[in-house]
């Protein structure tokens, strides 16, 4: 194992990544741990997203408590902050869509002005689309449930998860959550722990919540949310962002998951393989760099644990498709809403209809294997394909051919009788009728 590890570290130094610690779990025991300078043992470092993990299993807690259920509109908690005319997206979103990143916000909310609290700004925010339908990363979505996890513990965060389960676990003593400048816990970012404590943390993922024999974590919440929730295909970002996400736990390739935080910041687990790694870095500066850790993990370590010639096994080697026919809507006109260029949407098994006034256009789309065809508006030759998500969504994706070498994609997602499309393109001009969010009812 040692050699595949220095294989693994010397190609991330090839790669000019800087990382700071690393540990390799194996069938429940540490079998490798490194540290790199300046960075030590007792070293607290900032997890940034591997925060949003925490808020989760606190949430996991207090839903085995029976002090909330998933399906509680989030607003129920927080009836200080509701605006004076309440949007009915926002009064509609549960805990549920908030752990998948299915929010009523195309963003994170208090970004739009610094000076409000982060926790009201989620609520004061004007709702941008229907929640529960498609994944943007939020990580307001994040504060405010660790906001509710405080609320309802009558605890800080950390203070509440060490007596629930990170004592036992023997978590560090000066790990923190950083509060903001508003006294509010940075849920979605402010973790300041050691790689150790990461380290008994993955141990616990790992074996489904359980300690030493007793089941530590909520066993049933615990599976639910590191498995597939969500589709997050439409993300830009490296091969394993798009993967799928749980209730703030991101899936990977190799039908693993994982606490992903922004920097290099990782646990990533992968139960089939009975592995776990554990890094600290600073990917920053490289727009690739957290997919190198990925591509050595697989190339180097994998094939030490698996006796596998092959880099990625042709099983679970991604979970980003899953493909299949799944058109509710299939046949039924969607009215467009809200000032959108088109005036309606028609799904159908062999093609999507874009209508405006009493024009229609028509894309062409295979299943499983791209088609030919003309893009709908312009006319320019385009290859494309679409594969179903997840049991509300589907996904296209247009290659264009010739003189426009451009892609678009589209996510679909249908509920009840609502549509929300999110759509892009790479192409240089014109195209603005294909970018951005779709809100259509039938």
């Amino acid at each position: 194992m040692k050699d595949a590890v220095d294989k693994f570290l010397e190609e991330l130094k090839n790669s000019d990544l800087d990382l700071h610690s690393m540990a390799l779990i194996y069938d429940g025991e540490v079998v490798d741990k490194r540290y790199f300078e300046p960075f030590r043992e007792d070293t607290l470092q900032r997890m940034y997203s591997v925060s949003k993990s925490f808020v989760s299993i606190a949430i996991g807690f207090l839903q085995e408590e029976g002090k909330l259920r998933l399906s509680d509109p989030i607003l129920s908690f927080f009836e200080e902050y509701s605006p004076e005319i309440v949007c009915p997206e926002l009064a509609r979103m549960t805990i549920e869509d908030m752990l998948r990143m299915e929010t009523c916000h195309a963003g994170t909310t208090y970004k739009s002005n610094p000076r409000e609290p982060w926790v009201p700004s989620f609520f004061s925010k004007k709702p941008h689309h229907e929640p529960g339908m498609i994944f943007m990363y939020d990580t307001s979505s994040s504060d405010t449930l660790c906001a509710l996890a405080e609320r309802l513990s009558g605890k800080e965060i950390l203070t509440y998860l060490r007596e629930k389960c990170l004592d036992e676990i023997g978590f560090s003593r000066e790990a923190y959550v950083m509060r903001n400048r508003f006294d509010e816990a940075m849920g979605g970012s402010g973790l300041m722990t050691t790689t150790d404590d990461l380290v008994k943390f993955a141990i616990l993922l790992m074996s489904g919540g359980k300690f030493r024999g007793r089941q530590l974590l909520p066993k049933g919440y615990i599976k639910q949310a590191t498995s597939f929730q969500t589709a997050t295909r439409m993300r830009d970002g490296v091969r394993e962002e798009r993967q799928g996400y749980g209730y703030q736990f991101w899936r990977l390739t190799h039908n693993g998951f994982g606490c992903y935080g922004k920097g290099g910041q990782f646990i990533l687990c992968y139960p089939d393989k009975k592995l776990a790694l554990v890094t600290t870095a600073d990917t920053t500066d490289s727009r690739e760099g957290n997919q190198v850790i990925f591509n050595s993990l697989y190339r180097n370590i994998f094939p030490a644990v698996t006796d596998e010639k092959r880099i990625c096994g042709e099983e679970n080697e991604s979970c980003a498709d899953r493909t299949g026919i799944f058109l509710p809507g299939e046949g039924k006109r969607y009215e467009c809403q809200g000032g959108a260029f088109w005036d309606w949407l028609e799904f159908r098994e062999e093609k999507v209809i874009f209508g405006r006034k009493e024009e229609r256009y028509e894309l062409a789309v295979g299943w499983e294997e791209a088609v030919k065809g003309r893009f709908p508006l312009y006319g320019h030759e385009c290859m494309t394909k679409a594969v179903g998500l997840d049991h509300k969504s589907i996904y296209l994706q247009t290659k264009f051919l010739g003189e426009y070498m451009a892609s678009f994609e589209m996510q679909a997602s249908f509920r009840d009788d609502r549509l929300l499309c999110y759509m892009k393109n790479t192409q240089d001009f014109d195209y603005e009728e294909f970018k951005g969010w779709i809100q259509a009812r039938r």
